[in-house]
């Protein structure tokens, strides 16, 4: 006899556990956020493709997908600076009338932090000191040089976004 256990051993639901704790995620939560944010504006190149394969619908009909993109390639190599630039100054245009439309999509940039402030100093320091370091290994020792701070030196840097801060709130009143 083996000491498998039956199907009536087996619990209906299982234990409480991390798995079982997590709530399950909304669904549509990309959808909902696509949606505030709007349809995206096409770019120059996208407006030119559509342009060029509605122009040359009689050529491209036979052609797979990826012929068209391919020839739709080759034309946008061939093409004058003056007419990208055409294709340029339509798709920033479409950006400023969806800009328009929506300013509530237009958030401020917020101020940096004082460690963000710090870092982009001590980075320079730390590459003109070891030109070889990697992007990480700066990082790393950008931290480091951090952690070792007091609180106030710490507080030094973050002087700077206080007074920015201020200064954009007066801003943003007048």
């Amino acid at each position: 006899m083996t000491d498998a256990p039956l199907a009536a051993d087996v619990p209906a639901t299982p234990p409480p556990g991390p798995i079982a704790d997590v709530p399950a995620k909304p669904r549509g939560v990309k959808r909902q956020k696509r949606e505030r944010r709007g349809a995206q504006v096409a770019s120059s190149y996208v407006l030119f493709c559509t342009a060029y394969q509605k122009a040359n619908a009689s050529d491209l009909a036979g052609l797979s997908f990826g012929d068209r993109s391919r020839a739709c390639q080759a034309a946008w190599k061939a093409l004058a600076t003056e007419e990208r630039a055409r294709f340029s100054d339509q798709s920033r245009d479409m950006r400023a009338e969806k800009a328009a439309l929506n300013p509530a999509n237009a958030r401020e940039k917020k101020p940096p932090s004082a460690y963000i402030l710090f870092s982009v100093q001590e980075r320079k320091r730390i590459v003109a000191e070891c030109p070889t370091l990697t992007l990480g290994e700066v990082s790393k020792q950008c931290g480091q040089v951090w952690r070792q701070m007091t609180a106030e030196q710490r507080q030094a840097w973050g002087q700077p976004v206080l007074v920015d801060a201020a200064a954009t709130s007066t801003q943003r009143e007048e």
